[in-house]
């Protein structure tokens, strides 16, 4: 039987002849009342307390989970951040690469192109030169024959006396 504080106070006790004091049992009962009155008082508040906790403790559960799933979501959004900037750079070094092997190729262009140019300016000064050289060579032979003739005409010239004019 669940006892009130009511049912403390409102209690009769027997009365047999010499046993008990009515008024010390009554003060003692009040007594009892008061403190189970505080007892009880303080249990309401303790379980209003221990409500209060609970519906935090719940809120604080709700929130951890949603604390998880952000971390959660975070962590994923991170994750694809992460491999899109790795995709990216890997597009971006792709780029790059082509990038360099177009130039390194017409660099290699450029140096079969120079190399040709070489050629033919060499090719082009050999000719120069034998070109050179044959019109040398037909001056030479020129000078040696106008030379010779002169040497002739000169010699035949020796033999022409000239005469002393009269005057």
């Amino acid at each position: 039987m669940k006892l009130t504080p009511l049912d403390i106070q409102q209690h009769q006790f027997a009365k047999k002849s010499n046993r008990y004091d009515a008024p010390e049992v009554d003060s003692f009962l009040d007594m009892v009342r008061r403190d189970y009155e505080e007892s009880l008082r303080i249990n309401e508040e303790l379980k209003e307390q221990n409500r209060k906790l609970d519906a935090q403790l719940s809120e604080l559960r709700a929130n951890e989970r949603v604390l998880k799933d952000a971390i959660i979501s975070t962590q994923k959004v991170s994750d694809e951040i992460k491999k899109n900037a790795e995709k990216e750079a890997e597009v971006i070094i792709a780029e790059a690469q082509l990038k360099a092997e177009k130039i390194i190729d017409n660099g290699r262009r450029e140096v079969e192109t120079l190399h040709s140019d070489i050629m033919e300016l060499k090719r082009q000064r050999v000719q120069f030169e034998a070109t050179l050289r044959a019109t040398l060579e037909g001056h030479e032979k020129l000078l040696e024959a106008t030379s010779d003739r002169i040497k002739e005409e000169d010699a035949e010239a020796a033999k022409v006396k000239v005469l002393p004019a009269n005057r």
